[in-house]
Parts: C-alpha cells; sequence; structure tokens
C-alpha cells in the first residue's frame, strides 16, 4: 500500500471522534514539538472542549471535502529509515485522491484508480472497504470503543488532541492531531503504529470546499498501459 495511502486511511477517520470527549489525562503527549506553549485542559474540563473533531467531521459528512498539499515523513521503527514525500491531497467522508510526482491515486465508491506515472501503468481495482484495514468505515460507529482522547491542549490558535488505542490490536497506537481551532483545518498529525513506526504529516493551503463531480477523479494518458481487475 502506498504510504500515503496507508497513512490517510489510518488517520482520517480520527475527526469522527464521536459526540463526547473521554477525559483521561495520562502519559506524555505525543513527540511532536510544537514552539507555542501548551496549556493542558484539565479532565474535569475537557468535556467542555470546543468539539473542532466533531465539528470537522460533520461537515465532512454533509459533503465537503478537505484538500491541501501535504509534506509528509515516515520513520521506520525498525530500521530507523526515513521517507519523505510530498503532494496534493483531497479526502471526503469515503473518498479519497492523492497527487505526487509519480503516481495519481483515487478511491471512489467500489473502485480504486492508481496511476504509475514511470511506467505510465494504470491499474483499475475494486474496493471493499470491509477488506481494508485502514478504510474510514472500519473506524465508524463502534469507534470510541477503540480510542479515547488521552490530552487536550490549546496551543495559540491551535486546538491539538491526543488519542491512543483502548484495544491492544489497533493498527495506530497512539495520535495527536493539531487542527486551527477556529477554520477547523488540519495542520499537523503524528501517529504511532503497532511497529513503533512514526508517521508526521504537516498540510498547507488547506481548505474546506465543496465536492464537485469530478473531485476524486483524474484522466490518464492515452497512451497508458490499462491493468482491469476488477471481476
Amino acid at each position: 500500500m502506498h504510504i500515503f495511502t496507508a497513512f490517510i486511511w489510518m488517520i482520517w477517520p480520527l475527526f469522527w471522534y464521536g459526540e463526547t470527549y473521554l477525559p483521561a489525562l495520562f502519559g506524555p503527549a505525543a513527540p511532536f514539538a510544537t514552539e507555542a506553549t501548551a496549556v493542558v485542559i484539565p479532565a474535569s474540563e475537557a468535556a467542555d472542549t470546543p468539539m473542532v473533531l466533531a465539528r470537522l467531521g460533520e461537515r465532512i459528512q454533509a459533503g465537503e471535502v478537505f484538500t491541501a498539499r501535504m509534506q509528509h515523513r515516515f520513520l521506520d521503527g525498525f530500521t530507523q529509515e526515513e521517507v519523505s514525500s510530498e503532494g496534493q491531497v483531497w479526502v471526503g467522508a469515503d473518498s479519497y485522491k492523492i497527487a505526487t510526482d509519480t503516481q495519481l491515486i483515487s478511491v471512489e465508491g467500489r473502485v480504486s484508480t492508481v496511476l504509475n506515472i514511470q511506467p505510465n501503468q494504470l491499474i483499475i481495482s475494486q474496493y471493499t472497504p470491509e477488506e481494508d484495514d485502514f478504510a474510514p468505515s472500519r473506524f465508524l460507529g463502534s469507534y470510541q470503543d477503540r480510542f479515547t482522547v488521552s490530552r487536550v491542549e490549546e496551543e495559540g490558535r491551535f486546538t491539538v488532541v491526543t488519542l491512543v488505542a483502548t484495544d491492544p490490536f489497533e493498527l495506530i497506537t497512539l495520535a495527536r492531531i493539531t487542527l486551527d481551532t477556529n477554520s477547523l483545518l488540519p495542520h499537523e498529525m503524528y501517529a504511532e503504529d503497532l511497529n513503533e513506526n512514526q508517521f508526521f504529516i504537516t498540510f498547507e493551503d488547506g481548505a474546506l470546499t465543496e465536492a464537485a463531480e469530478d473531485t476524486f477523479r483524474f484522466t490518464w494518458p492515452e497512451a497508458a498501459e490499462i491493468i482491469d481487475l476488477r471481476e
């Protein structure tokens, strides 16, 4: 799975963190340092914190699309090897598109389309959310049974929410999401997975826009080799 794809599918569902915080402050925050002085909201007050995640989730579920330039860094927990990537991302409630210098990736409905720019190859396959460990639908509904909010911080104009997994088999064990409190736009994300891999991501020029008919589609060269894996 493309590293961008895995990250989006693992992290994006965190924006649907239910209707109430489950405050249980403990332990240090994730190692994603910022220069601003953090104000930690006590557990007794966390339930009254502005629900930036829920508000953003409501807008996405209503049909808006988050789009931004994205810089991503992956740190392998075993080898300590780093891989960096950048591109443009569009994310909706159940669809997404990613454009980089080497690939165009789209998941829309039940169809996954990937264009490998070199060697000019288009792969079309059936997409089954139920078989995708990273699919947003996997996290919706019973999501609160697997994650809890361990820390809520105010850093200037940003709200920072740290989530920890309550299920020992959850792929993401810890996530830290930084959002603009007023605009609701994601600014930074950090996550750790079961293999102690670390994901760092920064969004620039982010916006919430209305979805168009072709938002999650792209065109490909006529000369592209097409491999259709759908049954």
